[in-house]
């Protein structure tokens, strides 16, 4: 380990704990862990960055290819002013799937214990399919704290409700990227999973959990009385 980062990097895996950061100096540890701290760095980076990068998406978006009149534009320099919002608003997306992920292994506990498929289709079904609705519940989210600076509270109820409403408009344009929800399950890494075991009858499987990434969201605008109405 070079020593110009010994000193930040003792200290951000000692925020895991002490036998995480032990085990981090010590070959091989640091092979073994080095996916667990390089995905919470990407998750507490993803929280500070990416919602002010995607709200400039759709500011650019909208701007750029509706019928705005020039006047009625907001500078992108705005984003500056709504950083704090647009995290508020980041967190809570990637604050939900991180709750998934910490949360349901535990609670389907004993119906993956003893049973590979199920761990495969926990995996690769049920989380990403989880994924997909959390990112088409909150789909304007984003933009709308972005474009219309409304509060993440009053945001959030109006996407919950369009969602109800509209929810296989939503749930098919995340899902219908390429690779689906695949596509989603493997950049995002399953935030938050510590590599979780599950104990059988056979000793302990341990499912391919990851941690941390990146959320990326299809940006769908409409300004004329869709889902982003309501000014």
């Amino acid at each position: 380990m070079s020593p110009v980062f010994y000193g930040f990097i003792k200290f951000w895996t000692g925020l895991f704990g002490n036998q995480q950061a032990v085990g981090f100096t010590h070959y091989p540890g640091h092979f073994l862990l080095l996916p667990y701290f390089f995905g919470w760095a990407k998750f507490f980076r993803g929280i500070i960055v990416e919602g002010a990068v995607l709200g400039a998406a759709a500011l650019m978006f909208y701007n750029s290819f509706l019928d705005i009149p020039k006047e009625d534009r907001a500078p992108l320099r705005t984003i500056f002013s709504s950083w704090i919002h647009l995290v508020l608003a980041w967190t809570l997306i990637s604050g939900l799937i991180l709750l998934v992920n910490l949360q349901l292994p535990k609670l389907l506990e004993s119906w993956l214990a003893g049973s590979p498929w199920r761990i495969m289709a926990f995996e690769f079904v049920v989380l990403p399919f989880i994924y997909v609705v959390i990112l088409a519940v909150f789909f304007f989210t984003i933009p709308r704290v972005t474009i219309y600076k409304r509060e993440i509270p009053q945001s959030a109820e109006t996407d919950i409700a369009y969602f109800c409403w509209k929810s296989l408009y939503l749930f098919f344009p995340v899902a219908g990227r390429p690779g689906g929800a695949n596509f989603y399950f493997h950049h995002c890494q399953s935030l938050g999973r510590d590599r979780g075991k599950i104990q059988t009858g056979a000793g302990v499987l341990a499912p391919s959990g990851r941690v941390g990434g990146r959320c990326p969201v299809l940006l769908l605008l409409d300004g004329h009385g869709g889902p982003l109405a309501g000014r």
